[in-house]
Order: C-alpha cells, then sequence, then structure tokens
C-alpha cells in the first residue's frame, strides 16, 4: 500500500525552516505561471523565476522569541545587491498558515540596518503584530505577487 503525498506533506517532511520557505516560494511561482529555478546555496540568491533573482528568508513565527515579542516574522542578513525581490515566508511550527510578504530591492534598502559588526551593510526586519510600522509594511506586501 502506498500513501499520496500532498505538496505541504512534501514541505513538512523537510523540517527546515529555510528549505521550506525555499520550497513554498517556489511552489507559489510556479503556479503563478513562472519559469523557476531553484538556487538554494549554489548563488546568492535562492529562486530564478523569468529572469527575476529572488531571496527568501523564513520565520517560524511559533518560537519562544517570537511568541514572547508577539512577531509575525524575524528576518536578517538580508543583502539587497543580491537580488531583484526578497519574499519573507512566515509559518506555525506545524508549517501551516503560511503568509508571503513581498519587497523589492528599493523597499528592501530602506530596512533597518543589522546591528552585528561583522555583518555592515546588511538589512533587518522584523515585523510585529502591534507595530504601527510592521502593519503598514504588512498591509503593502503580503501576498503581493505581482
Amino acid at each position: 500500500m502506498t500513501k499520496e503525498f500532498t505538496i505541504n506533506d512534501l514541505l513538512r517532511s523537510t523540517k527546515s525552516v529555510d528549505k521550506f520557505g525555499e520550497l513554498a516560494v517556489l511552489i507559489e511561482l510556479f503556479k503563478k505561471g513562472f519559469s523557476v529555478e531553484w538556487h538554494g546555496s549554489r548563488s546568492s540568491f535562492d529562486i530564478l523565476a523569468d529572469s527575476i533573482k529572488v531571496e527568501v528568508k523564513s520565520c517560524n513565527y511559533d518560537n519562544d522569541w517570537a511568541k514572547k515579542d508577539n512577531i509575525i516574522g524575524g528576518f536578517d542578513r538580508i543583502n539587497p545587491e543580491k537580488f531583484d525581490y526578497l519574499v519573507c515566508v512566515s509559518f506555525d511550527g506545524n508549517f501551516d498558515n503560511i503568509r508571503f510578504f513581498i519587497f523589492n530591492k528599493k523597499e528592501v534598502k530602506t530596512f533597518s540596518d543589522v546591528k552585528w559588526k561583522n555583518s555592515p551593510g546588511l538589512k533587518n526586519l522584523t515585523l510585529v503584530k502591534d507595530d504601527k510600522k510592521s502593519q503598514r509594511l504588512i498591509k503593502i506586501s503580503e501576498g503581493r505577487w505581482g
């Protein structure tokens, strides 16, 4: 007897926050008609979609840090010089309730600088549930695949 797996079953089986996010974005782009290539750790960006370089950052918002600070997603070490678009993926501990936040390079350059001395030029984004700036970013970016 064989068991049929859904795409979500396959995604959940990765058990890697980063790979889960990359695969989830790859599938969404494919479903939206893009020709996609997964680059993962082979290049400076994660996905090539119709010649567009896409970087993916992922966050499980069920972890202790996120719960304590009421965080929807925390994404760091973002280098806007290496991609055209950034997709931040946020999901719960069961790899359900997946949310996609999509930003272009210009928008990413306005994010806060990473505070670590060994990471100059990198950006950071934290989306907090009850923060007005976060709510504005969520409103303009969530599900913006166009």
